[in-house]
């Protein structure tokens, strides 16, 4: 026969347990604002740039939009989830540069910024030491928007056409 207070014991488990299920998202949530507030600062630090939208993907991961109006429109992407990347990078999608502060990324991102190639968006002015720092601990995409041509991509995920849309209507209004 089982006891009252094993009984007892399994009822509490379980009601922790549920607390722990609903809690969940509610933490993730936490997390993302968090990295995103550290983002906006590190980039209001860094470089003048405005946020324009942030936005959950169809992945689960958090991103954020942001415009520099002193780099001729450079939309920047940053994400709290690796499948983001990895789906970013495939072929079938057009982005100049995807980072995510693994070394070999580091060295070849620095190496096309050197060397000025196309295939990363070039900021005027910004160092070595800076872009270090930029790609370090950080997962970026980074899409260049030549000014007076809007972008001509389309991404699946969930969220990225809105988002995107809303930073072309600001890359219209304030770089044109």
């Amino acid at each position: 026969m089982v006891k009252t207070s094993h009984l007892r014991a399994l009822a509490l488990l379980s009601a922790l347990a549920a607390l722990l299920v609903l809690a969940a998202p509610s933490l993730a949530r936490e997390k993302d604002a968090r990295v995103f507030e550290d983002w906006k600062a590190f980039y209001s630090e860094t470089m003048e740039k405005t946020v324009v939208a942030q936005t959950t993907s169809g992945d689960g991961s958090t991103l954020a939009v942001c415009i520099d109006r002193n780099a001729g429109g450079v939309i920047v992407l940053t994400f709290t989830n690796h499948a983001s990347l990895k789906h970013l990078s495939s072929s079938k999608y057009t982005c100049d540069m995807v980072i995510d502060g693994r070394k070999h990324y580091r060295n070849m991102v620095l190496d096309v910024y050197r060397k000025g190639k196309k295939g990363l968006a070039i900021y005027p002015g910004l160092s070595d030491a800076i872009l270090e720092d930029f790609v370090k601990g950080r997962k970026v995409a980074v899409i260049s928007i030549v000014k007076g041509k809007p972008l001509q991509t389309t991404f699946s995920l969930q969220g990225f056409t809105m988002a995107l849309g809303y930073a072309l209507d600001l890359h219209k209004k304030y770089l044109q």
